[in-house]
C-alpha cells in the first residue's frame, strides 16, 4: 500500500479556536452592564460569532448533478430533487426498465445498458478541480429477461473503480471522493466477462466544500467503505444532508442513545455531517467514565488497507460544575493523538488518515483519568484509500488517436483511456505494458472506414496497422514511412492513389501489403523482378512483330510486276529501323502472384460495430 503524505489536521485547529471565542462571547452576552458601548461590541462579537459558528461553505442542491440513466425524461422526486436525462453525457448503450411487476422508486426503474464496445464512458463536465463525492447505482431487475445479473467493472477515467456484482435483490451503491485534475472527467461501464451485459441506473456527483476531508491526499480515490450515526434507529438520508451522504444506524446492545436537548448548533465540523446525526449519540450501557466504546467495520481479511477515518462528537446535555468528559480515540490500537473534550452544542471532529491494517477495523474510546464521564460519539465515516491514480495513456497516442476518430465516424463511440485499465483496451488497438502505456498497433481491418488517411505520425510507438479492406481514398501520407518501429502496413483493398511513398519502398524492414488499389502507381526500379520480366518480354515481342510485318510487305512487292500505270505511285517508305523500345512510365500498381501476395496477407482485426 502507498504511502500518504497528509496536510495539517485543520479540524482540530479550528475547534481551538472557536471554543475560546464562544465562550468569551457567551460571557459578555450575559454578564455585561448595558450601554451604547458594550452593545456596539455586542454587535460586532455577534457578527464574529455567526462567521465562527455557521459554515459558510454548506452545499445547495442545486449545485448537485443527478442522472437518471435511462429515464425518457427529466423530472422532480418527491424530495424536490431534480433527476436528469442521460443525454448529453454519453452516447451509446441503449434504454430499459426493470421488469414490469417490480416496484422500485426512482431513478431505480430504468437504466442504461451496453450490448457493444467493450468501454462505455460518461463524460461529466467540472469547472472546479475540487473533490467530488461520486455515487452510482445499479438495480438490474431482471430487465432483460434473462434473470442472469451481471458482473463487470466500473472505471473511473484511467482507473478501476470496483468490480460491481449486480445479484443483490437490492439497488447496488458504490461511493467515492475524487479530485478532478481537468475540466471533466469519466465513469466508464467495462465488460470484463463476454456474454455478460454492464449497465448503470443512476450517476450522482456533488462538489465539495474545499475545507472538506482535507487529509484526503488527491492523488487516490477515496472509496466508501462506512457512514454510520450512532443513537438513532433510522437512516439519515441524502436528502438532509448537504453533501448527498446517506448515514446509516449502527446498532451495538453495549451502547445506549443519548438525545440532545437543543436542536441547532453554534459550531459545524471541517467534514460538515448533517444536523440529524449530531443530535443523538451513544454512550456505554453502564453510564460509568472506566467503560469504554469498541466499535468493529468489518473489511475482508487478507487484502492491506489504508484509511481516512473521521469521528464525530457533541456535548448533548449541558453538564453540571465539576463533571468533565475528556478521552482518547485509537485505531487498531494506534492513538494517532486524537484526544476529545467534546462541547456543548458544538459539533467536534478528529480524522486521521492511518497507517496501513488487515481485517476489521477495531476503534476504541477510551477515557482519560480525571474524566469523570465516559466517551461518547455521534457518528463515523470510513474511507479506504485507492491505488496511486495513474494520468492516463501516453499524450501522444491520446492525440493520434483523436485524430482517427475525428476523420472517421465509424469510430467516435470509443471513449475513455485507449489502453487504460489494461484489461479494457479499445477493441483496435494493442498496447505495450509501458509506465504509461503506449500504442503499438491498430487494428482497423475491414471497419468501414471512409476518408483520407488522417496524420497520426506522433504516434512513435506503432508496429502494426491493419487498415485493409476499408474504402481509404487519397494519397498514402509520407509519415507512415517515418514511423521509426513500424514492421508491418496492411493497406490492401482500398481506393488510394497517386505514387507510393519512397520511404514506404525502400524500407527493407516493413511488411507492405498495397493489393487492391489500382489507381496507386510504383516507380519501375520499385517494381517486383516478375513485373520488369513481363515488359522486356513484351518488348521482344513487338520488334519481333514490326520486322515480321515489314518483311512481308517487302516480298509481296518484288512478285508483283511491272507497276502499273493507270495513276502514279507514291515514293516507297523506308522501312523503319528496329529500335529498343523506350523506358516504360510508372505503371499501375497490380495484383501480385498468388504466392507472393499470400506470403505477405496479413490477419484480419475483428469487424467494428455495425
Amino acid at each position: 500500500m502507498p504511502s500518504i503524505n497528509s496536510p495539517a489536521d485543520l479540524s482540530i485547529k479550528t475547534e481551538t479556536i472557536i471554543v475560546p471565542c464562544f465562550t468569551m462571547f457567551h460571557h459578555l452576552i450575559l454578564c455585561a452592564p448595558i450601554n451604547h458601548a458594550l452593545l456596539l461590541l455586542q454587535a460586532q462579537l455577534l457578527l464574529i460569532s455567526v462567521l465562527l459558528f455557521t459554515n459558510p461553505s454548506h452545499g445547495s442542491s442545486e449545485e448537485w448533478l443527478l442522472i437518471d440513466c435511462g429515464t425518457r425524461t427529466s423530472y422532480t422526486d418527491g424530495d424536490g430533487l431534480r433527476w436528469q436525462t442521460d443525454v448529453g453525457f454519453i452516447s451509446t448503450g441503449e434504454n430499459n426498465t426493470v421488469e414490469k411487476g417490480v416496484f422500485v422508486s426512482d431513478p431505480m426503474g430504468s437504466l442504461r445498458f451496453f450490448p457493444t464496445l467493450l468501454k462505455n464512458c460518461y463524460t461529466i463536465n467540472t469547472p472546479e478541480k475540487v473533490k467530488y463525492l461520486i455515487r452510482a447505482g445499479f438495480y438490474y431487475g431482471n430487465y432483460d429477461g434473462l434473470s442472469r445479473p451481471p458482473t463487470f467493472d466500473l472505471v473511473i477515467d484511467a482507473n478501476k473503480w470496483v468490480t460491481v456484482n449486480t445479484s443483490s435483490p437490492e439497488p447496488v451503491l458504490h461511493e467515492i471522493v475524487y479530485a478532478t485534475k481537468g475540466d471533466n472527467f469519466l465513469v466508464c461501464l467495462a465488460r470484463t466477462r463476454p456474454e455478460e451485459v454492464p449497465f448503470i441506473s443512476s450517476l450522482e456527483v456533488v462538489p465539495l466544500a474545499t475545507s472538506m476531508y482535507s487529509k484526503m491526499n488527491r492523488n487516490y480515490a477515496w472509496y466508501l467503505s462506512h457512514r454510520v450515526r450512532f443513537g438513532g434507529s433510522d437512516v439519515v438520508s441524502p436528502t438532509k444532508d448537504d453533501y448527498n451522504r446517506e448515514w446509516n444506524p449502527y446498532q451495538d446492545p453495549s451502547l445506549v442513545s443519548v438525545a440532545a436537548n437543543f436542536s441547532s448548533l453554534f459550531g459545524y465540523c471541517a467534514d460538515d455531517p448533517p444536523l440529524p446525526v449530531i443530535l443523538n449519540a451513544a454512550e456505554p450501557t453502564a453510564g460509568d467514565a472506566s467503560n469504554a466504546i469498541s466499535l468493529s467495520f468489518e473489511f475482508p481479511a487478507n487484502s492491506s488497507r489504508t484509511n481516512y477515518v473521521a469521528l464525530y462528537f457533541t456535548e448533548v446535555i449541558q453538564q453540571d460544575d465539576g463533571e468533565t468528559r475528556e478521552f482518547v480515540a485509537s485505531v487498531d490500537g494506534k492513538e494517532y493523538g486524537l484526544k476529545v473534550s467534546p462541547e456543548y452544542q458544538i459539533c467536534s471532529e478528529v480524522n486521521v488518515t492511518t497507517e496501513p491494517a488487515a481485517g476489521d477495523m477495531k476503534i476504541e474510546l477510551t477515557a482519560v483519568s480525571g474524566s469523570s464521564l465516559p466517551p461518547l460519539i455521534c457518528a463515523a465515516e470510513i474511507y479506504t484509500v485507492g491505488e496511486t491514480l495513474l494520468a492516463g495513456s501516453n499524450e501522444d497516442d491520446v492525440n493520434g488517436v483523436e485524430e482517427m476518430k475525428k476523420s472517421f465516424s465509424r469510430l467516435q463511440a470509443w471513449t475513455g483511456d485507449p489502453c487504460l485499465p489494461n484489461n479494457t483496451v479499445w477493441e483496435w488497438l494493442g498496447c505495450n505494458a509501458d509506465d504509461p502505456p503506449r500504442v503499438r498497433a491498430i487494428y482497423l481491418s475491414g471497419y468501414g472506414l471512409e476518408a483520407g488517411i488522417p496524420n497520426f505520425g506522433q504516434m512513435q510507438t506503432l508496429e502494426i496497422i491493419y487498415m485493409d479492406n476499408n474504402l481509404l481514398s487519397g494519397s498514402i501520407p509520407d509519415f507512415l514511412g517515418n514511423l521509426p518501429n513500424l514492421r508491418e502496413l496492411n493497406l490492401a483493398y482500398n481506393q488510394l492513389s497517386g505514387r507510393v511513398p519512397e520511404s514506404l519502398l525502400s524500407n527493407n524492414k516493413l511488411n507492405l501489403n498495397l493489393t487492391g488499389n489500382p489507381l496507386l502507381t510504383i516507380e519501375e526500379k520499385h517494381m517486383p523482378h516478375w513485373k520488369k520480366a513481363i515488359w522486356s518480354v513484351i518488348a521482344v515481342v513487338v520488334i519481333i512483330v514490326v520486322v515480321g510485318v515489314c518483311c512481308c510487305s517487302c516480298h509481296g512487292e518484288s512478285d508483283s510486276g511491272p507497276p502499273q500505270q493507270v495513276m502514279p505511285r507514291p515514293p516507297q517508305q523506308l522501312m523503319p529501323r528496329p529500335v529498343s523500345p523506350p523506358a516504360p512510365e510508372p505503371q499501375q500498381f497490380e495484383e501480385v502472384e498468388e504466392e507472393e501476395y499470400t506470403r505477405r496477407r496479413v490477419r484480419r482485426a475483428r469487424a467494428g460495430p455495425g
